[in-house]
């Protein structure tokens, strides 16, 4: 006879002390999360220990959140229920997801010292699109910038 589903949920987790994460050890996404065929879905690992542990269903629109950051976590203790803003919201606290801004965020072109030459250069009449074909920019990334619509928070040169 087959072992319930909970048993064998349990069994791919490398359940620790209480207050320590609670690492999946089966199939893991290219994120990194755990993720298992529940109810005949591919589902995060993290989501299924949340339900099993609290007895019902994720509220919906509600995510569960790591508080501990793990993505591999399952320990019912790290994890909470929470709508996407304070998903968002606790990851902004922790200076994570991709709310960050300038050279700390990885889809950044161009580094703070780039972008104040590129204002003095604005400054001293050469063109946005001799500009943006030396550091490899749109000229609208030009415009941008000589109108402070980004890199905006940077001390005038």
């Amino acid at each position: 006879m087959r072992e319930p589903f909970e048993v064998r949920f349990w069994k791919k987790v490398a359940i620790a002390d209480a207050n320590e994460c609670w690492l999946w050890q089966g199939c893991i996404t290219t994120a990194g999360y755990g993720h298992v065929k529940f109810r005949g879905r591919s589902t995060g690992a993290h989501r299924v220990a949340w339900m099993l542990a609290a007895g019902r269903e994720i509220p919906s629109g509600q995510y569960i959140c790591h508080s501990c950051d793990t993505p591999l976590c399952c320990n019912p203790k790290h994890l909470w229920a929470g709508a996407p803003r304070d998903n968002i919201m606790d990851a902004a606290r922790k200076g994570k997801g991709c709310n960050r801004r300038g050279e700390g965020n990885g889809q950044a072109k161009l580094t703070e010292k780039e972008v104040a030459e590129i204002r003095k250069s604005l400054d001293d009449g050469v063109s946005a699109r001799s500009l943006a074909y030396r550091y490899g920019v749109g000229a609208s990334t030009i415009a941008n910038i000589k109108a402070r619509n980004t890199w905006f928070w940077l001390a005038t040169a």
